[in-house]
């Protein structure tokens, strides 16, 4: 008995919107991670704004990663219930939200409760890649496959000369 594949089922779509999904999945990939390595290279001015440690600065991080991984469960059961389209719109109206806040906030926990909702955000905008990818043709399912490629490339840095 054979199983039925995604690209017997799926539909036959051109390139270009195939091409344009996987671009956004990756492009989203790519947000995600760009956000998360946005604020170490900032500890040493934050550290002397703020008046805290590099612990506490760890501790902010901490927080937007445990934040991100306790939603992310949440996030897929709000995809499924109402479609990725929703989710990701909120997720980023909340990213932009937290981006903006952090910018403005005038002390450390103000910041800390903003990288929190970063996370919430970002698990919420994240879970709605893989139901696009598998909605489209054949092609989508490299959306998931470039989305580390994407995130990562951007900032990898000169490469050693031998």
């Amino acid at each position: 008995m054979s199983s039925p594949s995604i690209a017997a089922d799926a539909p036959n779509l051109p390139f270009r919107q195939d091409a344009s999904l996987i671009a956004l999945v990756g492009l989203a990939h790519m947000v995600s991670h760009f956000s998360q390595l946005l604020l170490p290279p900032l500890f040493p001015w934050l550290k002397d704004a703020f008046d805290v440690s590099y612990a506490q600065l760890g501790f902010m991080l901490t927080v937007f990663f445990v934040v991100s991984c306790a939603v992310q469960a949440v996030a897929g059961f709000l995809v499924d219930r109402w479609g990725p389209r929703p989710v990701l719109y909120v997720g980023l109206v909340a990213i932009a939200l937290s981006c903006f806040g952090s910018a403005l906030s005038t002390s450390y926990w103000q910041i800390t409760f903003l990288r929190g909702w970063l996370g919430r955000a970002m698990a919420s905008s994240t879970r709605w890649t893989t139901p696009c990818s598998t909605e489209g043709s054949a092609r989508t399912g490299w959306g998931t496959p470039t989305a580390p490629m994407a995130s990562r490339v951007p900032w990898a840095g000169p490469l050693p000369q031998g």
